[in-house]
């Protein structure tokens, strides 16, 4: 009699230690918070807080134009952002020999967007960035406390690292000479045309600068004006959100 009570109470003692951890390990991973979201939310829901809408993935505004729009083909999607592939959001294998017209871009920033670099040393700005999909370096804007500096010599050379579109990776090399006639400000503009190839994205834009010591002593911050390879002004707009777009041909 002693013996089966014995191995009850030992039964029930890994039971009740069971159960215990299962609870612990329930209220961990909030087993009934996540069960109920599964019962209530659609996947679509579920899928859009856990990712975000127009964010940097853009899943939920990928997933809303699949739900919402009759694609002819598998969209080409491009993302302005560091991110992961999203196209497993929308694809569809039996829109796989379409031809695609339509186009969906994400994070877009604008046809032109500037860049502010860091200062590095007395004679360089650096950014430590990727930029996708950016069609050529079009501005040059320094920034600083300038007063009356006439005729100042600027010459500054940029180099960058460059992914294609092929997955080549090279370096891009450009250099300019401008002429500063600055006079009561505290920035200046000025327009360039540096080429940077077709390219997935660039990224370590080192800008190396001479210049008089009384010009460079002001100088506070170096700002990059980048057009975009992507115009969507010669696309048909289908739906935006924020800066995120539908476009077709």
């Amino acid at each position: 009699m002693k013996m089966k009570l014995k191995r009850n109470i030992k039964k029930n003692s890994i039971f009740f230690i069971l159960f215990f951890l299962i609870i612990l390990l329930c209220h961990k991973i909030d087993f009934f918070k996540n069960f109920a979201k599964v019962i209530f939310f659609n996947y679509d829901y579920r899928i859009s807080k856990a990712y975000g809408y127009c964010s940097d993935t853009g899943i939920g505004y990928l997933r809303f134009l699949k739900n919402n729009f009759n694609f002819k083909s598998n969209p080409k999607i491009i993302v302005q952002s560091h991110t992961p592939s999203v196209n497993w959001a929308i694809y569809d294998l039996k829109k796989i020999y379409n031809n695609t017209e339509e186009l969906i871009v994400l994070n877009y920033p604008g046809n032109i967007f500037s860049k502010t670099l860091g200062k590095t040393s007395e004679n360089q700005f650096y950014l430590d960035d990727r930029i996708y999909s950016s069609k050529r370096i079009v501005g040059l804007e320094i920034l600083g406390n300038f007063d009356s500096f006439i005729n100042e010599k600027f010459t500054f050379k940029i180099h960058t690292k460059v992914k294609t579109l092929e997955g080549k990776k090279i370096v891009k090399k450009s250099t300019a000479k401008l002429t500063l006639n600055i006079d009561n400000t505290n920035k200046v503009y000025f327009p360039t045309d540096i080429s940077l190839l077709e390219n997935y994205y660039i990224k370590n834009i080192y800008l190396d600068f001479t210049t008089s010591k009384k010009v460079k002593k002001n100088i506070s911050g170096i700002k990059l004006f980048f057009e975009n390879a992507v115009d969507i002004n010669k696309y048909k707009i289908i739906h935006s959100y924020n800066n995120c777009y539908y476009l077709e041909r």
